[in-house]
């Protein structure tokens, strides 16, 4: 018979200006109280990040990521530790620019799986490929291209046609 394991998670956030709030979500821990251990999915690449925030630094942004996730390999849960607990270990709470969202939880009888299904749903899921062609994109998609490449903004309208439309100041739709 399958044990069922309650689970508690939360999703990483890289908030890029503390001021204005926007944030992007890179990465999911997942805590089984049954067995103290964390574990861990992040972005599998940080395009989707440098690509909303062009000022970020790729590298340093995997290198925030990587001490993230070699403290999160070595924190262990003791009894009575909640993940807020846990994750205040790995990274407190402060105004830096990764963050923790608040815990949700469930009821699985594979951790791992519920790993991977929280990590599609909050982290990949909305991820593209910067190398995707133009009309793979999807009704009502604005795609600004690279600066370099072209100097053209262009929107994709409810037929599925594209069009260049004006940019704003600065370049941005």
């Amino acid at each position: 018979m399958n044990h069922r394991i309650v689970y508690a998670y939360a999703v990483l956030r890289y908030l890029h200006d503390v001021v204005s709030g926007e944030r992007l979500n890179v990465g999911v821990v997942v805590l089984s109280p049954t067995s103290g251990k964390l574990i861990a999915r992040f972005a599998p690449n940080l395009e989707r990040v440098v690509g909303a925030f062009p000022s970020a630094s790729h590298s340093g942004l995997k290198a925030a990521l990587a001490s993230i996730e070699s403290r999160i390999d070595r924190v262990n849960a003791t009894e009575g530790m909640t993940l807020p607990d846990l994750l205040a270990r790995v990274l407190p709470p402060d105004d830096s620019s990764f963050q923790w969202s608040e815990p949700g939880s469930g009821v699985t009888i594979d951790i791992n799986s519920v790993l991977e299904e929280l990590h599609e749903r909050f982290v990949t899921r909305h991820a593209r490929s910067y190398t995707e062609p133009l009309d793979a994109l999807q009704t009502g998609d604005l795609y600004a291209v690279a600066p370099g490449w072209t100097n053209k903004t262009l929107a994709c309208n409810d037929l599925g046609d594209w069009q260049e439309i004006e940019a704003a100041a600065g370049g941005a739709p």
